[in-house]
């Protein structure tokens, strides 16, 4: 277990490099599905993520699982943060719209706070609500609701997305307690490999149906990101970020996604940047920092958390 603290700026650091990584992830996904199964490219994103964590895990880290119940929570994590996350969201994106799956996704930290205050994870906060309140309207005001589709054409492909925003939601509450017994490379590990294992059934017939040879470059670019950054880069990231402040901080980072996915869409397209667009990226940034007000005193319990681990750890040795 690493029992570093780390500077606030880190943690921030790190966060927004997970919502800049899920906010390109939408676009990769959805031009790799214009040339694979969903389920066949879940198939494939999560097996070779784990292969690859494993390998990672087994020659650098090479820490090992305490007991056979650690392993069973990893299983029982992976199901809501692989299995169900990942089957639910790329289905769902390929039955609704781009901006419906964004707007959707944004309710992963309302969820999460929910989570957390009913399994009692965390303190009901005046300044988490307020934020996350705040974010969520910045969201509509970039995205527009002339532009929001949620006509009963999509029905199945909205309930899939806010489904897969739930289930990550509860990941992010129920994993953290791990996280502070063990380094965030090895769960991030086992919890791919537990995941592949889940995605199994969903995607090997697919796989076994899919023309390799007809995917272009541009698609096997998409599948390559999504494996390396989608999954083993940010995954990794997200849960060292996890180990060292809450759950609804992590989560409410998810509001910054939409601005990324708007400024790449304005870059890539050639389109104006519009003052409603720098407005409600000031109103998204206003409701992160508000939520983030208390990372500090966060951290700090966290590392004192993880002294008293490591003290008590030591006593039991004498």
């Amino acid at each position: 277990m690493n029992s570093k603290s780390s500077p606030t700026w880190l943690v921030h650091g790190a966060l927004f490099v997970v919502s800049l990584i899920f906010g390109i992830n939408s676009v990769t996904a959805k031009i790799a599905m214009k040339e694979i199964d969903p389920m066949a490219l879940v198939f494939i994103r999560i097996v070779s993520a784990a292969i690859i964590l494993f390998i990672l895990q087994k020659f650098f880290i090479r820490e090992k699982i305490q007991s056979a119940r650690d392993y069973f929570l990893l299983a029982f994590f992976s199901l809501f943060g692989i299995t169900i996350n990942q089957v639910l969201f790329l289905k769902g994106l390929a039955l609704t719209t781009a901006i419906n799956a964004t707007i959707l996704v944004t309710t992963i930290p309302v969820a999460t706070i929910a989570v957390a205050l009913i399994l009692r994870k965390e303190a009901a906060s005046v300044r988490k609500i307020l934020g996350t309140i705040l974010s969520f309207v910045g969201v509509f005001f970039l995205l527009g609701t002339e532009r929001i589709d949620f006509r009963n054409d999509y029905f199945v492909g909205n309930l899939f997305v806010f489904l897969n925003a739930v289930s990550f939601g509860i990941y992010l509450v129920i994993s953290r307690n791990l996280l502070r017994r063990y380094h965030p490379a090895t769960v991030t590990a086992w919890t791919f490999i537990f995941g592949a294992i889940g995605v199994f059934p969903f995607g090997i017939q697919q796989v076994m149906a899919t023309d390799f040879f007809s995917i272009s470059p541009a698609g096997w670019w998409c599948i390559t990101f999504l494996i390396i950054f989608s999954s083993v880069i940010v995954y990794y990231i997200n849960n060292w970020a996890l180990q060292r402040t809450s759950s609804s901080t992590v989560a409410v980072y998810i509001y910054v996604q939409p601005i990324i996915a708007t400024l790449i869409s304005t870059l890539m397209m050639g389109e104006d940047l519009r003052w409603q667009t720098v407005f409600a990226s000031l109103l998204i940034f206003a409701g992160v920092f508000i939520v983030s007000l208390k990372m500090r005193e966060e951290l700090n319990s966290t590392k004192k958390e993880k002294d008293l681990f490591i003290e008590s750890a030591a006593m039991r040795e004498d």
